[in-house]
């Protein structure tokens, strides 16, 4: 009966232990997401038994661009960018991203750059995407699936980042908090972090919201983007002035 207990015991340990969230830093030998061989440790390593570990890439990897999942999901709790200038290959069959399990879940980029490609991005939990740095910028072509999750994006304070999304999905209830965007009302470009769309947003206004601002999200096109930047809603005495004074120049001119 001890020895069973022992075992027991042991398995126990053992099963907890699995449980225990693991990182991963991305070493790059080759492009190959799913080779166990590219990342530090190599037990284990993603896609396989990934789901619940994060991902780490920072600026001492040996590659950085033509990264691929090579048609198997790439399961991630924690996707991290510390420096460097990095992209993936354009999606195959069967290619994506997910981030988050558990009840959590973040996208962080720090110092550097991402460009996703084509490469779908899917959300599994409510979650918050860190962009700072200063310089930092992401770039996707694919779509980033939010479904009906709130997803936060979080600018550095006081700083110029770039986000450039080109599909976002937010369903019927998801929804878009933009923290610390730090830029005027109704102003768009300038040194101020940036949210852009490579394609018209004008229908995900109404999900976009900006923490500290009043207004409404509103979108202009820039020539090779859309800019989403929050713009002053017009009060009711605002309205009533401006249509009186629209009717006063028309009647001028009637008159005139």
């Amino acid at each position: 009966m001890k020895n069973l207990a022992c075992l027991v015991a042991v398995a126990l340990v053992v099963a907890q232990t699995s449980l225990i969230s693991a990182s991963f830093t991305w070493v790059g030998s080759t492009s190959d997401l799913s080779l166990d061989t590219n990342w530090n440790p190599t037990v284990d390593a993603p896609p396989t038994g990934f789901a619940d570990d994060d991902a780490i890439f920072n600026s001492t990897a040996t590659t950085f661009t033509g990264l691929t999942p090579n048609g198997a999901p790439f399961y991630v709790r924690n996707l991290s960018f510390s420096g460097g200038a990095y992209s993936f290959a354009s999606s195959g069959p069967g290619d994506s991203i997910s981030i988050g399990s558990n009840g959590n879940g973040t996208l962080s980029v720090t110092a550097g750059s991402v460009n996703f490609n084509n490469q779908s991005v899917n959300l599994n939990n409510p979650m918050t995407w860190v962009v700072s740095g200063g310089s930092t910028t992401i770039l996707s072509s694919g779509t980033v699936n939010a479904s009906n999750l709130a997803l936060g994006l979080s600018f550095g304070v006081s700083q110029q980042n770039v986000v450039t999304l080109s599909s976002l999905v937010l369903g019927t209830s998801g929804a878009l908090t933009v923290n610390n965007w730090g830029g005027s009302m109704g102003v768009f470009g300038g040194s101020n972090n940036q949210l852009r769309f490579s394609s018209d947003p004008s229908a995900l206004l109404s999900k976009i919201s900006f923490t500290g601002y009043a207004g409404a999200a509103s979108t202009q096109n820039m020539g090779s983007y859309w800019e989403v930047a929050p713009v002053p809603e017009p009060t009711t005495w605002g309205l009533l002035v401006g249509g009186l004074t629209a009717l006063m120049i028309f009647r001028r001119r009637r008159h005139a």
